[in-house]
């Protein structure tokens, strides 16, 4: 559709028909010097430059008017697929009827690109009015863009780079209109935006036209004003391309991508801060030393006031200390006396230059905060102590403040500590040991002097407070059970009571989590006597259940179980904390009570600790545990399956196991073992090499007759999910058929189980979907005996004069194994795959494989064929008409 759409706007332009301007297009190409040249089928531009200083020569004023007017109806076109939901737009890459733009794309980047030529090179024209250009721009600009809705502005996406340059006073005029009205365009198509595997971003047009003009010193602060606004319209997504990350690229200090002066720069962020703070601040942010630690080109100019491609901007290291004070200074402004947005700053402090850190600390030492509230106090006092603590401890890291900068911080830190220790000493409960360890010593040695800390800290607060004021502290705490831990090691028989059973029971989170690590640590440290005595007769099961639970996962506490819960103990075991690394040799006892209590995925997990531990556990029983988690939904997680893949692998080891159970549960995991890069169906892929019924069983389940004469019945989805993991059998398949026990392979053998599966599949009908699935493993044959690459009897039966779907098969197995790969711009990868496949062919057919031979030959020539692709691809010989 579109091509025939083109040709008659060809037609309006040129006024004769489509024919007529082609046979004089190749008539220019006969010429010496030709500016075009043709390269698949295609018409190409070598310089558009120079092409467009000799056709404009033979333009006029009617030409124009007959441009303008093809150009109006071609890029005011509204994009149909814009009818259709935003989530089923990817569907149309292959284009639907009715659902695309009338004319093909490459004709609509051509006249965007020839309004640009037209703008900035009118004095080629030199056989039109003067002015006539210009207007003919102006008017095209004017009844697009500034007249655009959302529609018409998604329709253009790929086009605003080059509209921009066309006329670029023109183009921001149309975005601030956009941007002032009521209902913005831009929010809408921010609306528009898919995720990023299937979806589309219809922003990535304006930010790139945008960011292009950003290069010229005299628009860098209207554009910055217009990234900010849509920074700020800006709903988010998946798409990396966004309003935000556009202000960071164009002001990156270290790698500016602007012509802009610094001076210019600073007055581009001064005015985002004037007008969006909000956006400006995290702008100058990001714009800090050690924030962005890479970035990307952004589009150059292709014709107005031209940046060459591999211009790199040097900044001095006056340059770059001037713009990062500049835009420290402007948070310090922007902060205020704000705790908040101090408090954003002060997590910078190693990032703002000398100056500036001074002034920010003037800043937290002055009256005007004093009076702060307690929380505001907390959070300027842990962030100050934090930092000072972390620097304290690398302190022979370049990066590390030290001396008498970190006196000054300390000092100031110090006017926020909090005098109420439920304040004071929250951040010993944060649940971030690392962060409060304060050297670099043996860790254990830390982590005991941290417990010290806060084994004090629960005293104070329990000698000023009570009880209460630990219930109380436990509310602010981001990790009670470290509070729970430390409270137990001071408490007291007379505090039990106050806790149990009381808080194990409760709904709230926290206080459960504080009271299972109360009585955790009080075991721990008092025995089973403080267990057995805590406990009273009239408790409730939920209670028992709740302190059992507490408990060490051990053999102890199963007795325990036992001896409160009795013919009740599934409570127990359906709710436990397993812990393998607690356990001692009652491996098994543990496994059968929480597969009996339903808890297969948990068993599993605990019988791979064991077996990290090398513990011995019957392997019956993991038989029966990875069965039963298989029937569990959704029970394979990412470290569930790497533990389920690490037991099955030790079944497989096992020269006693039942083959039986064996093949059943590589069958139960068939889809992990396959899509795993440390397993694989090894008993499966050992019977399909041996047993050439059973090859053709899967086979026949797999695929249709040959002739494809069914009996119409519809599989059930029990069949559809047999046939499905049958295939990925059959496509992973990596033993070839004779292989020994040494992976060597037996010619008699493979010879008799190719045979049978002949006869077999001849007799069923599914010869041919066989032979090609044998082709497909024969890839992985090993080389023979005479130093043949590949197994005699391998080559042999793929050289048989009936064996062409076979070879078919590896042919299609070579091409599938590469998988992903980099492409190499020189396609010296692909040259040297046709060698090797080129150097087996000479050698097989020397041996008299001859037709296995033109197979061989044939990959060779796939890959020189994707090796010229890939060079082709990568030329730059110009641009197409």
């Amino acid at each position: 559709m579109s091509k025939e759409a083109d040709r008659d706007i060809v037609k309006v332009m040129v006024k004769e028909s489509y024919d007529s301007f082609i046979s004089k297009v190749r008539e220019l190409y006969q010429g010496e010097d030709s500016p075009i040249t043709l390269r698949d089928g295609q018409w190409w531009v070598k310089d558009r430059k120079t092409f467009w200083d000799e056709a404009a020569k033979h333009v006029y004023d009617d030409h124009l008017v007959a441009f303008q007017q093809a150009v109006i109806t071609v890029l005011g076109e509204r994009d149909p697929s814009f009818e259709i939901e935003r989530d089923q737009r990817w569907f149309l890459t292959g284009g639907v009827d009715g659902k695309e733009l009338s004319y093909s794309h490459r004709l609509r980047e051509s006249m965007a690109e020839t309004l640009a030529l037209m703008s900035v090179f009118p004095e080629a024209l030199q056989n039109c009015t003067k002015g006539k250009p210009e207007t003919v721009v102006v008017n095209v600009m004017r009844e697009t863009l500034l007249k655009a809705d959302w529609v018409l502005w998604g329709s253009l996406n790929s086009l605003l780079p080059m509209l921009a340059e066309a006329n670029p006073e023109l183009f921001l005029q149309a975005v601030d209109i956009g941007l002032r009205q009521e209902s913005s365009p831009f929010l809408k198509l921010f609306q528009q935006e898919g995720d990023g595997f299937t979806g589309r971003n219809y922003m990535t047009g304006l930010l790139y036209a945008l960011e292009m003009l950003a290069w010229q010193e005299k628009y860098l602060v209207r554009v910055c004003v217009v990234l900010g606004a849509l920074a700020q319209m800006d709903p988010g997504g998946k798409w990396a391309n966004r309003p935000a990350n556009s202000l960071i690229t164009i002001l990156l200090p270290w790698l500016p991508q602007t012509m802009a002066s610094v001076e210019k720069r600073k007055v581009a962020v001064k005015t985002l801060f004037n007008e969006y703070p909000g956006v400006a601040s995290r702008l100058a942010f990001n714009l800090l030393p050690n924030q962005i630690q890479t970035s990307s080109p952004t589009r150059k100019p292709l014709w107005r006031e031209r940046v060459s491609d591999d211009f790199e901007r040097e900044v001095s290291r006056e340059e770059y200390f001037e713009q990062v004070s500049n835009y420290a200074e402007m948070l310090i402004d922007w902060a205020g006396y704000q705790p908040k947005y101090l408090n954003a700053l002060a997590e910078q402090l190693n990032n703002l230059p000398k100056p500036s850190l001074e002034r920010l600390l003037g800043v937290l030492s002055s009256e005007e905060i004093r009076d702060i509230s307690q929380e505001d106090r907390l959070l300027l006092w842990n962030t100050l102590t934090s930092f000072t603590r972390h620097h304290r401890r690398f302190s022979d890291a370049d990066w590390a403040l030290r001396g008498t900068v970190l006196d000054a911080i300390d000092r100031v830190s110090e006017k926020f500590s909090p005098i109420d220790p439920r304040y004071r000493y929250r951040v010993l409960f944060s649940g971030k040991d690392f962060d409060l360890y304060e050297g670099n010593d043996d860790f254990s040695e830390q982590e005991k002097r941290l417990e010290e800390k806060r084994t004090e800290a629960v005293k104070d607060i329990f000698t000023l407070h009570g009880i209460d004021g630990i219930i109380n502290f436990l509310e602010s705490v981001e990790e009670p059970r470290q509070l729970g831990y430390s409270f137990a090691t001071i408490s007291s028989k007379e505090v039990d009571v106050s806790i149990l059973p009381s808080l194990l029971n409760d709904e709230e989170r926290k206080k459960s989590q504080f009271s299972a690590a109360y009585v955790f640590r009080r075991h721990q440290l008092l025995g089973w006597d403080w267990a057995a005595g805590v406990v009273k007769k009239d408790w409730s099961k939920e209670s028992l259940v709740a302190f059992l639970t507490s408990l060490p996962f051990t053999k102890e506490t199963w007795t325990y179980v036992e001896k409160w819960l009795g013919e009740q103990k599934e409570l127990y075991w359906r709710t436990a904390r397993v812990d393998a690394y607690q356990v001692n040799e009652e491996f098994e006892e543990a496994t059968r009570n929480l597969l009996d209590n339903g808890r297969a995925t948990a068993a599993v997990n605990f019988i791979y600790i064991a077996h990290f531990r090398q513990k011995h556990i019957n392997p019956d029983l993991i038989y029966r545990a990875l069965m039963e988690a298989g029937r569990s939904v959704n029970s394979v997680d990412a470290t569930n399956a790497y533990y389920v893949v690490e037991l099955i692998g030790k079944l497989q080891n096992l020269p006693d196991f039942d083959e039986e159970k064996l093949a059943t549960l590589e069958w139960a995991y068939l889809p992990l073992l396959e899509s795993h890069m440390r397993a694989s169906p090894k008993l499966l892929e050992r019977k399909l090499a041996s047993d050439p019924d059973l090859f053709c069983k899967a086979i026949q389940m797999v695929f249709h007759r040959d002739d494809s004469k069914q009996d119409g019945k519809q599989p059930s989805e029990e069949e559809r999910e047999k046939a499905t993991n049958v295939w990925r059998l059959l496509r992973n398949w990596r033993i070839v058929p004779g292989t020994k026990d040494d992976g060597s392979v037996d010619g008699t053998n493979f010879n008799a189980w190719l045979h049978q599966v002949i006869d077999s599949c001849k007799e069923s009908g599914h010869l041919s979907s066989a032979l090609h699935a044998v082709g497909f493993v024969l890839i992985h044959s090993p080389e023979d005996e005479s130093g043949l690459w590949i197994k005699r009897e391998v080559a042999s039966a793929l050289n048989r004069d009936d064996a062409e779907v076979m070879r078919r098969g590896y042919w299609s197995a070579v091409i599938n194994s590469r998988g992903a790969h980099w492409v190499d711009p020189t396609g010296k990868p692909e040259k040297e795959l046709a060698q090797q496949f080129n150097q087996k062919a000479e050698e097989v057919e020397n041996e008299g494989f001859h037709r296995f031979a033109i197979t061989l030959r044939g990959i060779a020539e796939f890959y020189e064929k994707e090796a010229e692709r890939i060079i082709d691809q990568n030329k730059s010989e110009g641009e197409g008409i």
